[in-house]
């Protein structure tokens, strides 16, 4: 079984910065969330996000039946 990609590059890249600043602000960092049930939560949906930016794989874009990846059959033929 194969997982068809449908994160584009500048996709991926955001979610994963935004998920290592979640992870950062999940483990590391306490000052500003003081809350460890929610460190907790804020360490596991930036897990989760960096595991979809790595796969390039997005369930809910799938379920919306939404891409934001280029065809690579169309850039691979373009006669430009």
């Amino acid at each position: 079984m194969t997982i068809k990609r449908n994160l584009g590059r500048l996709d991926r890249g955001l979610r994963a910065g935004v998920a290592l600043v979640m992870i950062y602000f999940g483990f590391f960092e306490n000052s500003i969330v003081t809350d460890s049930v929610a460190t907790t939560i804020l360490s596991l949906l930036g897990i989760g996000g960096l595991i979809v930016a790595i796969f390039g794989f997005c369930p809910m874009y799938t379920l919306a039946g939404f891409s934001t990846r280029e065809d690579e059959e169309q850039t691979n033929n373009d006669p430009r």
